[in-house]
C-alpha cells in the first residue's frame, strides 16, 4: 500500500460560508516577484467601503492604463507607489495599511503592485474566478479619476475615525 493513500481528505461538517480570496502580486526587487492573498467572509466582502473597491480597481491595472504617463519608471498604476504619478500615494498608502494589503520581502516592503485576481467559493466549495472592473472604464479623466479616489479616500478615514472614537466613559462607540 502506498502511503498517499492514507492522506485522506476530510469533509467540512456542516454547510461552508462562501468567501472571497484577494490574491496579489507585487514587485519586491527588480523583478522578484512576491505574493500573497487575504481573505473576506462575504459578509465583510459586501461591507468594505466604496475606497476599498476603487483602489482595487485602480491598483490591478498594473503596467498600464488609460491615463498612463509614458514609458517612464513609475507611469503606471499601482506602480511604485511612493512615487504614483497620479498624485495616490497618500491613497495607496492608506489602502495598504487599512486592509493589510502588502507583500513583503527581504528588502521590506515591495514597491509595485503588479497583478490582482480575486476568485469566490460559493457554500459547495466551488472555485468561481471573479474579474475585477478596468477602473478606465468609470471615467472620462484622469483628474475625474484621481478626485473620485481622494475623495473616497476621505470618506473612509472619516467614517474611520468615528467608528473608532471614545465615549466620555473610554468605551469605544
Amino acid at each position: 500500500m502506498d502511503i498517499r493513500d492514507k492522506f485522506v481528505i476530510h469533509e467540512n461538517k456542516g454547510s461552508v460560508k462562501p468567501y472571497y480570496v484577494l490574491r496579489y502580486t507585487m514587485d519586491s526587487n527588480d523583478g522578484d516577484y512576491i505574493r500573497d492573498s487575504s481573505s473576506y467572509s462575504e459578509e465583510e466582502w459586501k461591507n468594505q467601503s466604496n475606497f476599498f473597491f476603487l483602489m482595487l480597481a485602480y491598483l490591478s491595472r498594473g503596467y498600464s492604463g488609460k491615463f498612463s504617463h509614458g514609458k517612464d519608471w513609475g507611469s503606471y498604476y499601482g506602480h511604485h507607489l511612493d512615487e504614483n504619478k497620479h498624485g495616490l500615494s497618500e491613497e495607496i498608502e492608506v489602502f495598504t495599511d487599512r486592509y493589510d494589503i502588502m507583500c513583503y520581502s527581504d528588502w521590506g516592503s515591495c514597491h509595485s503592485f503588479t497583478n490582482f485576481t480575486l476568485e469566490y467559493y460559493d457554500s459547495e466549495k466551488r472555485k468561481h474566478d471573479v474579474s475585477i472592473p478596468n477602473i478606465d472604464d468609470f471615467f472620462e479623466t484622469e483628474e475625474d479619476m484621481v478626485k473620485t479616489i481622494k475623495d473616497a479616500c476621505k470618506e473612509y478615514l472619516a467614517e474611520d475615525e468615528v467608528e473608532g472614537e471614545e465615549t466620555d466613559t473610554g468605551e469605544e462607540v
